[in-house]
């Protein structure tokens, strides 16, 4: 069944044909993915996801490993994205401002903490108002997802049976900015958690930690966790 999440154009920068794109853009959003996978959410044939995927390795933007096989004929392969492609996924125009912000922050961090603190202050209170605190777990995960995907992120929200589900933010806008001032993905962490109070959120995997992704697990009905 193809996604209906909508995939931005492909940078002019990158000589990309929009399916090779689409393509691309399913492995960071998904992680590493065979080409069966790719060719369910992107609604082509098995056949021509490969062709992509071939374009894709050829261009040094997806790499590929092999998957065991218990019978003979065409080998499996799970791909995923090379460390080349992360420049397609540029942050919208910020690279310029975040370095002037880390170039003030370094002269003068009395003003930088202030504007940090207040900036901190509108994205806790109101930057997912698009968010139904309502909303059943599964509704909320896909609002979330897009709401940050509004600002730049890539979302991958799974939900494998009722009650729990995995929340994963596999581009990240501020990165840049995030590895200087760990107190962004403190904010990013808490705000995720204020959305799911009635819930047990474990954050599981962090890029500052050195893992590909971040990514939170759910379990509705499970002991409240206060923000750290």
């Amino acid at each position: 069944m193809a996604s209906d999440r909508v995939v931005p154009q492909a940078p002019a920068v990158s000589g990309l044909a929009q399916t090779s794109w689409k393509v691309l853009f399913h492995l960071k959003r998904n992680g590493p993915a065979t080409a069966e996978d790719v060719a369910g959410d992107c609604d082509i044939t098995p056949r021509a996801a490969r062709h992509q995927l071939g374009l894709l390795e050829a261009a040094g933007f997806v790499t590929h490993r092999s998957l065991p096989s218990e019978f003979p004929g065409r080998p499996r392969n799970t791909y995923e994205i090379a460390s080349s492609a992360e420049a397609l996924f540029p942050v919208s125009g910020l690279d310029f401002v975040l370095k002037m912000f880390l170039r003030v922050a370094e002269n003068h961090p009395e003003i930088a903490a202030e504007a940090f603190a207040a900036e901190s202050a509108a994205f806790t209170s109101g930057g997912w108002e698009s968010v139904d605190r309502g909303a059943p777990l599964p509704a909320r995960l896909e609002q979330l997802g897009a709401a940050m995907e509004n600002v730049g992120f890539v979302a991958a929200v799974d939900v494998p049976f009722p009650g729990a589900a995995s929340f994963a933010l596999r581009h990240c806008p501020l990165w840049y900015l995030a590895r200087r001032f760990p107190a962004i993905c403190d904010l990013e962490d808490q705000t995720i958690r204020g959305i799911f109070p009635e819930s047990d959120v474990q954050l599981v995997e962090a890029r500052l930690e050195g893992a590909a992704v971040c990514r939170w697990t759910l379990r509705a009905n499970g002991p409240s966790r206060a923000c750290q």
